[in-house]
């Protein structure tokens, strides 16, 4: 009866060393000698809106350990913010547009528009505009009657 104990343990040792391992990050707290999930990862293909949304603010509460040495001992989205409004400062055209779209909006763009009513039919159009054109007819007698029955039509 060992020997089955120790096979099935071998073929299950074998199992899970051939198997990829997932990482998998969360944060554990530990209570009466147990573990407890506190926070579960972020999973951005559930629902990628929300994901990005939180893993943001997550990011931006983080410690700032740039190159900037004044920006230290804040957080990045305090020295993202501090960096957007120093480059906006010293002349950054696009730091600075940014910045007064987010605090007073896009501003308003000016559209002229006209409607134009298109209702009716295509020989209503047509009849409309027949009558607006003057059409007008001019007799021509014709004063040599055998000089035109002579004429070609190629003569002409």
């Amino acid at each position: 009866m060992a020997k089955k104990k120790t096979s099935v343990l071998k073929t299950l040792d074998d199992q899970v060393s051939t198997k990829q391992v997932e990482s998998y990050r969360g944060e554990i707290s530990w209570a009466e000698g147990r573990p407890y999930l506190v926070n579960q990862p972020i999973v951005l293909s559930e629902n990628p809106e929300d994901a990005l949304l939180a893993l943001t603010r997550k990011v931006l509460d983080l410690p700032y350990h740039g190159e900037n040495p004044a920006l230290e001992g804040l957080t990045i989205g305090e020295a993202t913010v501090v960096s957007m409004g120093t480059a906006a400062a010293d002349g950054n055209e696009r730091a600075r547009t940014e910045i007064f779209d987010r605090l007073l909006g896009k501003p308003m763009q000016n559209v002229k528009s006209q409607s134009v009513n298109l209702s009716g039919s295509l020989n209503d159009f047509l009849d409309s505009v027949a009558e607006k054109t003057k059409v007008q007819s001019v007799e021509v007698p014709i004063e040599d009657a055998e000089l035109v029955s002579n004429t070609d039509v190629e003569d002409l």
